[in-house]
């Protein structure tokens, strides 16, 4: 009995290497996006394909490696367009932002969600500048928007990045996109 409550002690003591990394957070199923596909204005080169990373569900806290990049000789500006596979009732739009060294980064000055029935003819829905400020203590929790639209495809336009020092200036970043219905 002593080892065992030796092992007990040991594995409930704080920073130490034994004790088991934290499970990921589960992915929610409630996403519409979920696992969906997505198409981009850019990837950054050295991010090649990091694009799927927008919709697999998992956020910064279980993998900080795990975001897509704009590639800003591209230009300015970039969007994102998210399939729904087919039209549905989109209550709210759920975005994440990078964060590096305990602070936001790369993060857009201004947002506009759109949303489409065929891809191709994008109603706009609104504008938003509700966004973390460049610098500002980085949390993950992700960012609200309200929709309250129906179409079959989302499209999320980042305005310039508020990013403009180096390292990587003008460089727009996201972790995750997620859509829920009503």
């Amino acid at each position: 009995q002593p080892l065992c409550d030796e092992i007990v002690r040991l594995y409930n003591a704080q920073n130490t290497f034994i004790r088991p990394a934290p499970l990921p957070t589960p992915k929610d199923t409630a996403n519409l996006a979920l696992d969906r596909p997505v198409r981009v204005s850019s990837t950054h080169p050295e991010c090649a394909d990091s694009e799927r990373m927008l919709t697999d569900g998992i956020l910064a806290q279980d993998d900080p490696q795990d975001f897509w990049v704009h590639d800003p000789a591209e230009g300015k500006t970039a969007w994102v367009v998210v399939d729904l596979g087919e039209s549905k009732a989109i209550k709210e739009v759920r975005l994440q932002f990078r964060g590096l060294y305990g602070q936001f980064w790369f993060v857009p000055s201004r947002l506009g969600f759109e949303v489409s029935d065929d891809g191709e003819q994008f109603a706009q829905i609104r504008d938003s500048d509700a966004v973390p400020k460049e610098g500002d203590e980085y949390s993950p929790e992700l960012r609200v928007y309200e929709i309250g639209r129906k179409g079959r495809y989302l499209r999320l336009t980042l305005g310039p990045s508020q990013h403009v020092a180096p390292p990587y200036p003008g460089a727009l970043e996201l972790t995750e996109v997620e859509v829920y219905g009503p």
